[in-house]
């Protein structure tokens, strides 16, 4: 299982594929730094380093088998004792291994490129009191950190074409009050002054009217940082979507044609991971019970 599972690592490590990522990770970079809106880079940050990730991995995944197959390989190796259940967990962990690398140069790549990308550092606030049905909100601020900062409102229309958001900024003995007419739209921007001379956290109090609300925390643009200096190589909820799709292209090869087991990927990498423990592991060991039986079927045909 060992070898098996070093040989495909080495296979998976090709010039041309680490090329072909590090490609990949200039075009992600390109591409976010083209986008017109910070807030969409952010998000299409993660987006596309998923997408171009597994673009890049799963072809090379479903290729390695399948090229084994038309070769030969089963052949040669039908008769050596080794259960087919080793032989596809070792090349599973090849793959997982050499792909997890591949990833990684494509996401350091992208963060060379395009990580310098100048995104807003929010600070959200943390509710407090409630009366009347005014809220308020504090937000931490460092010692002699002042200066006009705007605060972002998520808002909701209920009824009617205008409401009104009155804000009450407090920190330490100075207060400044705010006033809105705002029109229906998603996110409210406004300026807040905030003094430096002050200690202390600043302290805001939200009132609206009936016609809206506000439905999540507000938010205050402290300052600038670059995309990606909190950037992951991957998102984290990618993890399990990645490991999966692996594992169906894995199941795939083993027993059909190159392109059946990337159509099998694509449509397990678009269904939502299973959120329980148990589902989770049941899904993963169906499929590498389909892989280790595909690879037994293959062998055994492959027989003289």
């Amino acid at each position: 299982m060992a070898l098996v599972a070093g040989a495909t690592f080495r296979r998976m490590l090709g010039l041309r594929s680490l090329l072909l990522a590090a490609g990949f990770g200039l075009v992600v970079g390109l591409l976010v730094l083209g986008l017109p809106s910070p807030e969409l880079a952010e998000d299409v940050y993660e987006v596309l380093l998923l997408l171009f990730g597994a673009v890049l991995i799963l072809p090379l995944m479903a290729g390695l088998p399948t090229a084994d197959r038309a070769g030969g390989y089963e052949a040669l190796v039908g008769l050596r004792p080794i259960s087919s259940l080793a032989w596809v967990v070792g090349r599973f962990v090849g793959q997982v291994s050499g792909g997890s690398v591949l990833v990684v140069v494509l996401a350091i790549c992208a963060r060379e490129v395009g990580g310098e990308r100048s995104m807003p550092q929010r600070v959200s606030g943390e509710l407090g009191a409630t009366l009347n049905g005014e809220r308020t909100w504090r937000f931490p601020l460092l010692m002699q950190q002042g200066g006009t900062f705007d605060l972002e409102l998520d808002l909701l229309f209920r009824e009617g074409l205008a409401g009104d958001v009155t804000l009450s900024a407090h920190r330490g003995a100075s207060a400044n009050v705010v006033h809105r007419r705002v029109t229906p739209q998603r996110r409210l921007i406004v300026p807040l002054p905030v003094p430096s001379d002050e200690p202390g956290d600043l302290y805001v109090t939200v009132a609206t009217t009936s016609e809206l609300r506000v439905v999540s925390a507000p938010r205050l643009v402290v300052g600038r940082r670059a995309l990606g200096r909190a950037g992951l190589p991957l998102p984290r909820d990618a993890l399990g979507s990645l490991l999966f799709a692996s594992l169906a292209v894995l199941a795939g090869s083993a027993a059909f044609r190159f392109e059946t087991a990337c159509l099998v990927a694509l449509l397990v990498l678009a269904l939502p991971v299973p959120s329980r423990p148990l589902w989770f592991w049941s899904i993963g060991l169906s499929l590498l019970v389909v892989a280790a039986i595909g690879t037994a079927l293959s062998r055994r045909q492959a027989l003289p």
